[in-house]
Order: C-alpha cells, then sequence, then structure tokens
C-alpha cells in the first residue's frame, strides 16, 4: 500500500515546474519528472547508466563534482551548486541549436537509512536561472567598462594636470 501512495506521489511530481530527481547511491536515476528530460536530454532508456547525468552538464562550471558527490554520499550533507548545461533541449530531447545552454541552480540532499547509516537515494531539484546569469553577467561587463573609463579619466586628469605650468597659462589665451 504504501509502495502504491508512494508511486501515485511521484507521478504527481511529473508535471511539476521545477526539475525534480532522484538517484540511487550509484548516480542511476531511480526517477526523473518530464522537465528534468526537457532540460537534460536524457531519455528512460539511459538512467542505468551509473552518473550519466554528468554528461549534459558543463563540467568547467562546476567546482569539484568529485567533491559534490562526496559531499552527499560519504558525510550526507546537503548540496547546492550552479553550473551550466552543454546544450539546450527541445521537449523531445533533441538538441537545440537555436537556443544558449541554460545555466542551472541545483539543490541535492541524501536520503540517509539511519539504522544502517547508508544512503538510500540523493534527492533533488533545479532550475533555470540563465535570465539572472545573464543580468549578472551584463551588470559585470558594464562595471568593469565603467572602471576602465574612469581609469582612462584619471589618467587624462593626471596627464594634463602634470603639464608644465607654461603650457597652461599659454593654453589660457587660447579662446576656442
Amino acid at each position: 500500500m504504501f509502495a502504491i501512495h508512494m508511486l501515485t506521489r511521484l507521478d504527481n511530481f511529473r508535471k511539476a515546474p521545477i526539475s525534480i530527481f532522484i538517484l540511487d547511491n550509484e548516480g542511476r536515476i531511480v526517477f526523473a519528472n518530464d522537465l528534468w528530460r526537457q532540460y537534460t536530454g536524457i531519455s528512460e532508456d539511459r538512467d542505468q547508466e551509473p552518473m550519466g547525468f554528468m554528461s549534459v552538464l558543463d563540467m568547467s562550471q562546476v567546482q569539484d563534482v568529485e567533491e559534490i558527490w562526496a559531499k552527499l554520499t560519504v558525510e550526507h550533507q546537503a548540496i547546492s551548486y550552479e553550473t551550466r548545461m552543454l546544450q539546450a533541449f527541445t521537449l523531445g530531447g533533441a538538441v537545440d541549436e537555436e537556443k544558449e545552454p541554460p545555466y542551472i541552480l541545483c539543490h541535492a540532499f541524501p536520503e540517509v537509512n539511519i539504522e544502517a547509516n547508508e544512503i538510500e537515494n540523493i534527492i533533488g531539484c533545479f532550475t533555470d536561472v540563465s535570465a539572472t546569469k545573464r543580468a549578472e553577467l551584463l551588470q559585470q561587463k558594464r562595471s568593469e567598462e565603467a572602471i576602465a573609463a574612469k581609469k582612462l579619466q584619471e589618467a587624462f586628469v593626471g596627464e594634463w594636470t602634470s603639464r608644465p605650468k607654461t603650457e597652461s597659462a599659454h593654453a589660457k589665451h587660447i579662446t576656442l
């Protein structure tokens, strides 16, 4: 009865507006909702590949995947990290060449069997934070441009004020 209840509850998560996944302790997919499959492009026939979900992440964006996995499975700690997918996918799991790969924010925690002190599952979710990330990158770029402009202005003022006084006295007589 409990198993049927749990399956019904999981089925309700299939259409959730957030990507939800459950992994076993070796990284195989136990459950993934429709949105998770849309973002990753991983079909159900690849669910049994240990750590197969890692193939769709831009690994240069993740600090240290082994460290993150160890926090979950060895230290039994919840984790949060931001990364970027390698590609954008369509609803059917095909690569969408027209879209930029999305940035995602992932949260996961271990489901631990307290008596055995073993991991039963890793439960997690992620959401698309691309719009926020693009805004952050744009703000950073504008900030860097403003700093560069300020340095140029300071250099100009410094150069102008360090000129000999005769030049500046001569410049006073020039009218525009």
